[in-house]
C-alpha cells in the first residue's frame, strides 16, 4: 500500500501564528517566518527530489476526474488553480488562462488538473501534445499545502499556501536554485469573512524587503472591484482580466460600431 505524503513533514508543525495585522510586523519577524518556512522546503526537497515516480502513482490511485484549461501567456504555475491573488493584481502580463471541454488534439499548450473524490486538487500538469513540460504535485496537511513543480523530472520549485480553517492565510514561492523564500503575499479578512488587504514581500526574504500594502475593495452587492494601494492607486479586476475576454467577435462587433457611427457623422457634414 502506498504511504501517504503528509504525516513525517507536517506532524509537529503548526500554522504560522500572527496576532496583530501583518503589515504592523518587522523585518525580524517576517524573516523568521521566512527562515521556518525554508526548513520545511528543503525537508520537501531533499525528501521528495527522487521520488516524482512515486508521486505520480500516488496521484493516478487517488484521481477520480480530470479538468483541463489553456495555458498560452500564462505565467502561473498552475493557471486558474494558482492559490491567492495578490502576486497576480500587481505583476504585469500574468494570467490564468480558460477552461476547456476537453484535451487540445492540435498540439497545443495546456493544462491537465487531477481531482480525487472529494474534489481535492492533486495534480496540475502542463503539456504540449501528448508530452509532460511541467507537473505540480500538491501534498497537504495541517492547514498547509506544498506545490512540488517538477521539470524534465527534477523538483526545481515549490508552492507553498498556509491556510487558517478555510481561509488562505499566505503564500509563498521557494526556488532550489536561489535557496530563498520569494514572493510572500499575507493575506487579513473583515468580519464577513471577505478578504480584505493583502502585503507582498516581492524580495527574496533574508535581503532588503520591500513590502507593497493593498485593500480590498468592494460594491454594495459584494462583488470584488480591485485592490488598492496605501498610496492611493488602484488596481481593478476589470483591468485585471479584460485582455482575457477579447474575442474577434467583440473586436469585429466594436468595429462595425465605429464605422457606423463615423459614416452618420460624414453625412451629418
Amino acid at each position: 500500500m502506498l504511504k501517504r505524503y503528509y504525516d513525517e513533514i507536517f506532524g509537529e508543525k503548526q500554522p504560522i501564528d500572527l496576532n496583530k495585522p501583518y503589515h504592523e510586523y518587522g523585518k525580524d519577524e517576517i524573516i523568521e517566518f521566512a527562515r521556518r518556512e525554508k526548513t520545511s522546503c528543503l525537508e520537501i526537497m531533499k525528501k521528495y527530489s527522487s521520488n516524482l515516480d512515486e508521486l505520480t502513482i500516488n496521484v493516478w490511485n487517488k484521481s477520480e476526474r480530470e479538468e483541463y484549461s489553456s495555458c498560452k501567456g500564462v505565467t502561473l504555475n498552475r493557471g486558474i488553480y494558482h492559490p491567492g491573488d495578490g502576486f497576480e493584481f500587481v505583476v504585469t502580463n500574468i494570467g490564468r488562462g480558460h477552461r476547456l471541454k476537453k484535451a487540445p488534439d492540435d498540439g497545443s499548450r495546456y493544462f491537465c488538473f487531477s481531482f480525487d473524490k472529494d474534489d481535492n486538487l492533486l495534480c496540475a500538469e502542463k503539456l504540449a501534445g501528448e508530452e509532460i513540460i511541467q507537473q505540480e504535485i500538491i501534498i497537504r496537511g495541517n492547514d498547509m499545502e506544498y506545490g512540488l513543480v517538477f521539470r524534465q523530472g527534477e523538483l526545481n520549485q515549490i508552492y507553498a499556501a498556509g491556510y487558517k480553517g478555510k481561509q488562505l492565510s499566505y503564500t509563498y514561492r521557494y526556488d532550489k536554485f536561489s535557496g530563498n523564500i520569494a514572493d510572500v503575499c499575507l493575506y487579513e479578512y473583515d468580519e464577513s469573512g471577505r478578504r480584505s488587504s493583502v502585503v507582498i514581500i516581492f524580495n527574496d526574504v533574508g535581503s532588503m524587503l520591500q513590502y507593497e500594502f493593498y485593500n480590498y475593495e468592494y460594491d454594495n452587492a459584494n462583488n470584488l472591484l480591485g485592490i488598492r494601494h496605501s498610496s492611493g492607486g488602484f488596481i481593478s479586476v476589470k483591468g485585471k482580466y479584460a485582455r482575457k475576454y477579447i474575442t474577434a467577435a467583440k473586436v469585429t462587433e466594436a468595429m462595425k460600431k465605429v464605422l457606423s457611427e463615423w459614416e452618420i457623422g460624414r453625412a451629418h457634414v
